[in-house]
């Protein structure tokens, strides 16, 4: 069953509509990503400073679900350029026998010139399910050892700032690396908010998550995993492809490990490219997103 929608979307004001170093700064402090490649780049999650994505419009009475994102960028951020979107609804299609049915939109990112920068095409599952109430989630606590190993984890988070990766020294089946986001605090969720909404309290026709629900947002978690990426494969490489499913909000209190690994390696026009599969999971284990990348990483050949 197809429900009826209008193609074209209201105009949002954005919080972020120049690429300043002020806002990047702003943005990759809220998702917690200090890589020194950031003083001099936009990392591509900076989108999400500009736009939410979530193209999900009527039905006030059902719940915005941010369900999976299909993102694909063309050419970086570059600092300096004024930003517009266009965002389009594209599907409306509901579960046979349920009271839930999915919502499917374009958003594209484009620079002054009308070249479009990044694209993202989200799937908004619409129900009458909010998230668990606060009060009525089970406590999460940490031992004195575990708090010590998850800062250690943190402290010990490196990039390929120094050290770029080649796409001859990669493998199939390599490690990506991993970083843990927790535990997850009021004040992350204010951070969060503070790089891409402006106000806490700005969640009209957004998906859930949030200061008010006490949890982080879909969006939020699909940055955490573009963080790990980006860490791994350094200033010379790009992210041009990303898949993600979102499982679960991490909620107030959760921590949450992204880790990856390489699938596959290929060359295309002379494209060095290289596929991860990424994951977030819970300190119990429960997967919070997963996904998959496709890279592009300089050859040794080139240098």
């Amino acid at each position: 069953m197809k429900r009826k929608t209008k193609d074209a979307i209201e105009d949002k004001k954005p919080w972020v509509s120049e690429v300043t170093r002020d806002a990047v700064k702003h943005f990759v402090w809220g998702i917690g990503d200090n890589n020194p490649m950031w003083e001099r780049a936009v990392p591509p999650s900076f989108a999400y400073a500009i736009n939410e994505t979530t193209v999900a419009p009527g039905h006030e009475e059902y719940e915005r679900h941010y369900a999976s994102v299909e993102w694909e960028w063309f050419q970086p951020f570059t600092i300096g350029e004024c930003i517009h979107i266009e965002q389009t609804s594209k599907d409306e299609k509901s579960e046979q026998e349920t009271d839930t049915f999915y919502q499917t939109g374009k958003t594209k990112f484009l620079d002054s010139q009308k070249t479009v920068i990044a694209q993202s095409t989200v799937s908004c599952r619409r129900d009458k399910l909010p998230l668990l109430e606060p009060a009525n989630r089970p406590e999460i606590r940490y031992t004195a050892e575990e708090l010590n190993t998850i800062e250690k984890n943190i402290l010990a988070e490196q990039s390929q700032e120094t050290n770029q990766l080649f796409w001859e020294d990669v493998r199939i089946g390599e490690l990506v690396g991993s970083i843990r986001k927790g535990p997850l605090s009021i004040m992350d969720i204010v951070a969060w908010c503070s790089g891409t909404l402006g106000s806490p309290e700005n969640t009209q026709k957004l998906s859930l998550g949030g200061l008010q629900d006490q949890a982080a947002t879909g969006p939020q978690v699909v940055a955490w995993l573009i963080h790990l990426i980006t860490n791994w494969i350094g200033d010379k490489a790009t992210l041009l492809r990303l898949r993600a499913e979102l499982k679960q909000h991490p909620f107030l209190g959760s921590t949450t490990t992204l880790s990856g690994v390489v699938t596959d390696l290929g060359i295309k026009e002379k494209s060095h490219w290289c596929e991860i599969n990424i994951k977030g999971q819970l300190q119990n284990g429960e997967l919070t997103i997963q996904g998959k990348a496709v890279v592009q990483l300089p050859s040794k050949a080139e240098k």
